[in-house]
C-alpha cells in the first residue's frame, strides 16, 4: 500500500505544478465548489477560484479540467523531448 501512496503523492505534485503553470500562463482564474479531493485541499484559494472559473467556461468539472491540463502538459513534454 505504501507504494500507492507514493505514486498518489507524486501525481498530486504534478497536478499542482500544472495548475500553477496554467495560472502563470495567464488563463483566466475560480469560485469554490463543494467537492474536494486530497490534492484540491492543498490548492490556494486563488488557484481553486481560477480552476473553477476556467472549468466552467469549458463546461468541465474541476477534475475534468485538471485532467485536460495534465494531458496537454504531457503532450507538450513529449513533443519537447522529441525535438531534443
Amino acid at each position: 500500500m505504501t507504494d500507492g501512496v507514493k505514486r498518489f503523492g507524486k501525481r498530486n505534485r504534478d497536478e499542482q505544478e500544472t495548475v500553477a503553470d496554467a495560472i502563470r500562463d495567464g488563463a483566466p482564474m475560480p469560485e469554490p465548489r463543494a467537492e474536494r479531493t486530497r490534492w484540491q485541499m492543498s490548492l490556494t484559494v486563488d488557484e481553486r477560484r481560477w480552476l473553477d472559473r476556467r472549468s466552467r467556461e469549458l463546461g468541465l468539472t474541476r477534475s475534468g479540467y485538471v485532467k485536460l491540463l495534465m494531458r496537454e502538459d504531457r503532450a507538450r513534454v513529449e513533443q519537447e523531448a522529441g525535438r531534443s
